[in-house]
């Protein structure tokens, strides 16, 4: 309940703040900003220093400790944080752009500060996930109350990145408010000294968790090298929509998780079964989003953003083709992680990546917006194979059925041809198309079977 509050509501509220200030500083501008927080979010993944993951890991095995692992892991946070933007400005400062550039880049770089006293990962660790859902509700309404009171125009983009950097500092100081007064009540939230064991497993969990997060901004860095403002505009406007419902489709793996990790200690051919489930669970809802935004991506694009963004319909469709990819991807990637096998997941993850990123350099130069989309696809189907390899060569090589497969295929054909060619609104098309897939998944008994098998050998186990 409240890891999809947290994953909706808070995030619907930045999307809603996102397509307000596409409206208002326009394509060019748009662009802009969307670089220059690009850069911040790279500086906060290494400003966090694996803290997101390990710290909620050590947090969740030693709560009776928390009180003295929080200022711990805090301190370690909030000083890679610094060195990190002391650095980036450095280097600001040495290459000298003009004075409007140096000022977005460095507000968009002032993210890694305001995000390093985020406690989110602490929260997670105790399991109190209305705090986190409350500090990110905080967060996300800084930044929609200050851009809609100070961002008026496509004169102020500078003004919008810095609101949007900003807006992390009220939600992490209420954060650790809560965690002082509910949770931990001590009044040491720094510590001069850090573990070298606590140092060196959140340095390796930065690099695992690091590497998957640089890939979903590279795309927009990599692009800024080579278009104009314009056309970098419209792809992250296309680009944002579409990790907006990766957000989302990431809830599924995540309620998952647990499940797997527990049955891969108990019960492999439980295990087995729910991993197939699994997979046809995220391929049942990935191929009529997929489909649906390959349709409708120029009715989308312009009711989501404005008419002056409708050449992003184009970069949509391209990256819309990768959700399924994206999806199945989830499948294999956290089931990698909930059996303990983290360097597989490293190694399949940064060999995908770095496929990625090359083809990304090469088809950007030649194709701009439209080639940085057709990466994402490359890419995707390259991470998913690296993912699938290394599954089955520590765990098993599993799939759905190709029976259960072809029926989605083939709904989702069918429901296709509904939207595309019935001569009624939009709207109303995208609801038929929708209902007759629902209803024929529901029909064809597919997710139920699986649901029924899962159920017999769980009384088996009994």
């Amino acid at each position: 309940m409240w890891l999809l509050l947290n994953q909706g509501g808070s995030q619907v509220l930045s999307f809603v703040g996102t397509l307000y200030l596409a409206r208002i500083l326009g394509v060019a501008s748009f662009g802009v900003y969307s670089l220059a927080l690009a850069i911040g979010q790279y500086l906060a993944i290494v400003g966090d220093f694996g803290t997101s993951v390990y710290g909620t890991r050590l947090i969740a095995a030693r709560r009776k400790q928390a009180a003295i692992i929080f200022p711990q892991m805090f301190t370690m946070r909030l000083m890679a944080s610094v060195g990190v933007f002391f650095v980036f400005w450095l280097i600001l400062y040495f290459l000298q752009p003009e004075q409007h550039t140096y000022w977005m880049i460095f507000w968009g770089g002032f993210l890694v500060i305001a995000n390093s006293i985020n406690s989110e990962w602490f929260l997670k660790g105790v399991e109190r996930m209305e705090l986190v859902t409350a500090g990110n509700f905080v967060i996300s309404l800084t930044f929609i109350i200050s851009i809609l009171l100070m961002v008026n125009d496509n004169g102020d983009a500078t003004t919008a990145i810095f609101m949007r950097s900003f807006a992390y500092l009220p939600g992490g100081l209420f954060m650790v408010f809560l965690i002082r007064s509910k949770i931990t009540c001590s009044n040491v939230f720094l510590f001069k000294k850090i573990p070298k064991k606590m140092f060196k497993e959140s340095f390796s969990y930065m690099l695992t968790g690091g590497i998957s997060s640089l890939y979903i901004y590279s795309y927009i860095l990599i692009l800024g090298f080579f278009v104009d403002n314009v056309t970098l505009g419209l792809f992250s406007a296309a680009y944002r929509l579409l990790l907006v419902i990766i957000l989302f489709g990431s809830v599924l793996p995540m309620a998952f998780f647990p499940i797997l990790a527990d049955l891969h200690q108990k019960d492999m051919e439980r295990f087995k079964s729910v991993h197939s489930f699994f997979q046809l669970v995220l391929l049942a809802v990935s191929l009529p989003i997929a489909s649906s935004a390959w349709i409708f991506a120029p009715e989308i694009i312009r009711s989501f953003f404005s008419q002056d963004f409708s050449p992003a319909a184009l970069i949509f469709r391209w990256l819309a083709l990768a959700l399924p990819l994206v999806f199945l991807r989830f499948a294999f990637g956290q089931s990698l992680l909930a059996c303990g096998h983290h360097k597989a997941h490293l190694f399949a993850n940064s060999a995908g990546c770095i496929v990625a990123a090359t083809v990304t350099l090469f088809l950007s130069k030649k194709m701009g917006g439209e080639g940085a989309a057709l990466a994402f696809l490359i890419g995707e189907a390259a991470i998913f194979s690296f993912m699938f390899m290394s599954f089955g060569k520590h765990i098993f090589f599993t799939f759905p059925r190709f029976r259960d497969c072809a029926i989605l295929v083939g709904l989702s054909f069918v429901m296709v041809i509904l939207m595309r060619y019935t001569d009624i609104h939009y709207v109303f098309r995208f609801i038929l198309g929708m209902g007759t897939y629902s209803v024929g998944v529901f029909f064809s008994g597919i997710l139920t079977k699986h649901l029924s098998l899962i159920g017999l050998q769980r009384e088996k186990a009994c």
